[in-house]
């Protein structure tokens, strides 16, 4: 399960210092979207656990009516304030998303950006995304494909906790996902791989940098960071 008063405390003293301005990607929306959310036409939207807001803003600009959940409080406030300077019309909701206050198939479209590496288990995740939703499912997530993203997220963080990343993350292998959501009822799976990081600076950027440029005979699969899935809910 996940360990919630770790992941509340986390994200709570995160957005009263900065709102998280600086820890959250920024960049790299407009391929992400390419391959999830512009293939729809509107409906109702969850951003679900929307961090600063940023998703929820643009998928209210893409024309669907949005609705966002977020686990803290200063959380809900970073992203609220955030939507108020977009002038993006967008609903916020302090709830956990393993227990969601949405009736049943309420929505047309789940995205979750970066959030399911924060569950060292997604069956109950998985059910409650099940329940509320009717069509859509599109995550953008860590990928334990690339080797530094797996020694990061599943030896380093388990091991050392550095205390940048909460102790639930882990970075999640794109076929153990898949196998999840088809238990729950999900098809036509799709995968593919971009390569985003947080602003790194200094050291980290020259060292990210490099090991581009060495792995970039690999397969994409194994040098991109992140993965995209796109899938539909069956019935």
């Amino acid at each position: 399960m996940q360990d919630k008063v770790s992941e509340k405390k986390f994200y709570n003293d995160m957005f009263s210092k900065s709102h998280g301005d600086g820890h959250f990607i920024a960049h790299g929306y407009d391929e992400i979207y390419r391959k999830t959310v512009d293939r729809v036409d509107g409906g109702l939207a969850l951003d679900v656990g929307c961090g600063t807001g940023n998703h929820s803003v643009n998928l209210s600009k893409k024309g669907f009516r949005t609705v966002a959940i977020e686990l803290t409080f200063n959380g809900v406030l970073a992203a609220k304030a955030n939507a108020e300077r977009e002038k993006a019309k967008v609903h916020f909701v302090v709830g956990d998303v393993e227990n969601m206050p949405f009736k049943d198939r309420s929505f047309d479209v789940l995205f979750c950006g970066l959030l399911l590496h924060h569950f060292p288990d997604l069956t109950a995740l998985s059910k409650e995304l099940t329940r509320v939703g009717k069509s859509y499912l599109f995550a953008l997530e860590t990928n334990a494909l690339e080797p530094v993203t797996f020694l990061k997220f599943n030896v380093v963080n388990p091991l050392l906790k550095p205390g940048f990343m909460t102790p639930n993350q882990r970075a999640l292998f794109p076929d153990n996902v898949r196998r999840v959501f088809e238990r729950e009822g999900f098809s036509g799976f799709e995968f593919s791989w971009i390569d985003i990081h947080v602003p790194y600076k200094g050291i980290i950027r020259l060292l990210t940098k490099a090991f581009t440029s060495l792995t970039a005979v690999l397969p994409v699969k194994y040098r991109c960071n992140k993965f995209v899935m796109s899938c539909r809910k069956v019935g």
